[in-house]
Formats: structure tokens, C-alpha cells, sequence
């Protein structure tokens, strides 16, 4: 079993990205837990039983032995501070032979009070886009099809992940059939430079703790390059794909992957990955495939529905994404007990009055002491040309607008969209004037 290497590089970037706290923002602690599964934490479910379940719709399982398991507890230990004892890991692969990539991980701790301080830690980052606690099992999976394969019986046949081709992993797929494929169903190709290929590879080695160099990196546009359906890269080996796939399931601007031979394919739908695989595809085309919404620097953002509050409480009316386009928008995330979250506003305040025609300033009280920006709104900033709105709460969960664009527990959080809604940028911790104007600008010149 070779997970247990990559997992040491996971928590060791997880672990450099939780020590930001301390240097950057505030890190709310009102002394509940804000992360809480949407679904019911009932400890129905055995590990012995997601083993069975994904079995049966024809996954391949590898379990961690002894000794690997007390090194994820030297592990959870070093990256999360938390002291948790791991019963049971197992990694669940979607190819037909344990070689193939990992859809899943599964870990099984001691109580389900460890499972739960894992889970909400993992929460906090927004580690993997389908995650589970159910009693004292934790469940990471690259998708909801993966999660919902753990919870129910197949019928013993092969899988039927949607976040994998259907079709056989072919030994003799090169980047060149690809980019053919890709320019015979409507795309724009553009294939990255030689010279860049090494820098690439330098840069996505250091972020995900991997060896891979790459012989070719293609980007799949539309005509106009409004953005980006998919990258594809070819790895020097197959082994290296693989590792290199594994490590990139987790980014959240693409949804479905594959792979073909040393071929990774990362795309926002299974039709763009589709059109690289089969040329003259009948799927769509570009023009079918809307952009992808997400909050990462480049998505389309989130669609929000805030609630304004002035001077006198909430006012009934709400602001969002369609509201302000043609303007560049400013999110920012605080509250009144964050200091540097104050200290930032008057800031704000100045470049709201001076671009008051071209850009919308929102800044959302986090829903912790949320009584009290009625009152600091009154005695600071009553004639301000900021929109003042307080974010939610849903099914448990705190600050659901802050979580849903990227914050993870750091204020103040400030999220700039371009004049069509884009993400341009993302900025954890306080904003200078000069900051705030320079991203200001790049939201104007976002192309």
C-alpha cells in the first residue's frame, strides 16, 4: 500500500495552511462548531459495510495495516494539532485493479468524538468536494456519486462513477489525439510552451508534495476564451499520472476527471471530457456547456442572496450577484469583533465614495454577534456608500454565504468579482488602501 506517503504530503500543506491563522486575520472561536454535516450523524453505518457497499458496485479497496494507521496518527497529530487514534483507513480505487486512482478515502477513528474534531477540521480547509461524518466514520470522496456508492448496494457489476469515462482506459491515449479531438468538436487549444512545462511542474509539485514532470499541458477553451472547460496534461509516466491525479481531485474549479494512459484529463462536466476522448462527438458542443460556478479565482461566483441592514436593523431587502453586474463588487466578510475587520472598513469606506459609479462595496456581518452591526453601522458608517447585509444560517451551520465563497475561519475575507460576476481575486486577512485599490484594477481589467 502506497497511500500513506501521499497522505504525509497532504497534512503537511493542510498543516502550513491552518498555521495562516496566526499571521494574517482573526479566527472566529465563539466556542460551538460551526461545521455540522447536513446530513443526520447517526453511526448507522460500519466500515465493514461501505467496504461491502463499494465492493458491490465494483470498486477495488486497500486497507492500511497496523502500522500505517498509527503513522496517521503521528500525522493528524502534527498537520491538525488533534489527538485521534485511526481504528480503520481504506482507500477506495474506481478502476478495476487496485493501481487505479482513488474515488475515496475512509477512516474509522476510535470515538466518534475524534471523528468529529477530523471531520470539522477537514471542513474548515474545504477539503474535497463530497464529505461525510456518520458516528465515528469520515468519508472523503472526489463526488456525490463516489459518497452515495459507500451508503448503498450495487448491483456487483463494474462502477458507474460518473466522474470517470465509461469507456476502457486506453495505454495508447497521447495529449496529440486529444488536442485532435478536442479541435474537431469546436474548442480552442492552446498548448503550453516547453519552457513552461518544467516551471509547471515545479510549481504543482511544491503545492501537492509530488514528483511529476509533464511532456505536454493543453488548455480547452471556447473561441473567445471566456474560460477554461479543461486542462489536460501528459505525465512522463504512468505511475506519475497517477499520483498526479490523485493530488489534483480535490481542486474544486474542475468537477470530472480521467485518466488514459499517462493522460490526465480535468474538466468542469463529463461531456468535456467526453469531447476528448471521441472525436466528432455528438455530446454538445462548447456553446452547450455554461460556465461553471464555483469560488475559486476564475469561476463564475456563487449566486448570493444577502440581507441588507442599514443604521435602523434589517431592512426586508436583499443584495446579490445579478444586482451589481456591470460594476466591479467588493465582498467583504467581517464582523465587529474582529479588529483588523474594523480597522479595514473605513478603508473601504473612502474607495466606495471615490468609485462610487464603478464599483459595489457589500460587506457582510458574519452571523457571530450579528445584533451588533445594526448599532457600529449607526455610529460609523450611516451615510456610507457601502451595502451593509449579515450573512445566514442553514440546517446548523453558520456564516453559509462566507463557507460557500472559500472563507475558512479567517477575517476579515474579501472576494473581488470582475464586472460579469468572475472571481478576479481572493484575500484573506486586512486590506491596505493601496491593496484594495490595485485588486480594484485587476477586476476592471479582467479579460
Amino acid at each position: 500500500m502506497t497511500k500513506i506517503k501521499r497522505i504525509s504530503a497532504l497534512f503537511l500543506v493542510l498543516c502550513m495552511m491552518l498555521a495562516l491563522c496566526f499571521v494574517i486575520g482573526c479566527k472566529k472561536d465563539n466556542g460551538t462548531d460551526d461545521d455540522t454535516d447536513a446530513g443526520t450523524d447517526t453511526g448507522t453505518i460500519t466500515m465493514a459495510e461501505v467496504k461491502e457497499n463499494y465492493e458491490s458496485h465494483g470498486y477495488e479497496i486497500d486497507e492500511a495495516t497496523a502500522s500505517e494507521l498509527t503513522e496517521l496518527n503521528g500525522q493528524a497529530k502534527a498537520a491538525f494539532g488533534i489527538d485521534v487514534t485511526f481504528v480503520a483507513f481504506m482507500e477506495v480505487h474506481i478502476s478495476e485493479n487496485s493501481d487505479g486512482y482513488v474515488g475515496a478515502e475512509v477512516y474509522e477513528f476510535k470515538t466518534e468524538a475524534q471523528a468529529q474534531l477530523f471531520y470539522d477540521k477537514i471542513v474548515e480547509i474545504n477539503h474535497g468536494p463530497a464529505i461525510k461524518i456518520d458516528g465515528s466514520i469520515v468519508l472523503l470522496c472526489t463526488d456525490q456519486d463516489v459518497l452515495n456508492h459507500a451508503l448503498t448496494k450495487g448491483s456487483g457489476s463494474s462502477n458507474t462513477n460518473t466522474n470517470t469515462n465509461p469507456g476502457a482506459d486506453s495505454a495508447s491515449f497521447t495529449i496529440e489525439i486529444a488536442k485532435a479531438n478536442y479541435e474537431s468538436n469546436g474548442y480552442t487549444v492552446t498548448a503550453y510552451e516547453d519552457n513552461m512545462l518544467g516551471t509547471l511542474a515545479t510549481v504543482l509539485n511544491n503545492a501537492y508534495g509530488i514528483n511529476v514532470s509533464f511532456t505536454g499541458v493543453i488548455s480547452i477553451t471556447n473561441s473567445t476564451k471566456d474560460f477554461s472547460y479543461a486542462l489536460i496534461y501528459e505525465c512522463a509516466t504512468r505511475a506519475q499520472a497517477e499520483d498526479f491525479l490523485f493530488a489534483i481531485m480535490n481542486d474544486a474549479s474542475y468537477s470530472k476527471f480521467d485518466i488514459q494512459g499517462n493522460v490526465v484529463i480535468a474538466a468542469i462536466s463529463q461531456d468535456v471530457i467526453t469531447h476528448g476522448l471521441v472525436a466528432n462527438s455528438n455530446e454538445g458542443s462548447p456553446d452547450d456547456v455554461e460556465q461553471p460556478q464555483g469560488n475559486k479565482v476564475g469561476d463564475l461566483c456563487y449566486s448570493y442572496d444577502l440581507r441588507v441592514v442599514d443604521a435602523t436593523g434589517v431592512t426586508g431587502e436583499y443584495i446579490n450577484r445579478e444586482a451589481t453586474v456591470g460594476k466591479v463588487t467588493v465582498i467583504n466578510f467581517w464582523g465587529t469583533w474582529c479588529n483588523p475587520c474594523v480597522n479595514e472598513l473605513r478603508h473601504f469606506d473612502e474607495i466606495a465614495s471615490e468609485y462610487a459609479d464603478s464599483v459595489t462595496f457589500i460587506a457582510v456581518h458574519s452571523v457571530f454577534s450579528n445584533n451588533t452591526a445594526a448599532s457600529f453601522i449607526s455610529q460609523n458608517y450611516a451615510s456610507s456608500n457601502m451595502i451593509f447585509a449579515l450573512d445566514d444560517q442553514e440546517n446548523g451551520t453558520d456564516d453559509v454565504y462566507y463557507k460557500m465563497l472559500g472563507g475558512s475561519s479567517f477575517w476579515p475575507y474579501t472576494v473581488v468579482l470582475d464586472e460579469n460576476g468572475i472571481i478576479v481575486s481572493k484575500h484573506e486577512g486586512a486590506l491596505s488602501y493601496d491593496a484594495m485599490l490595485e485588486a480594484i484594477e485587476a477586476a476592471k481589467n479582467n479579460q
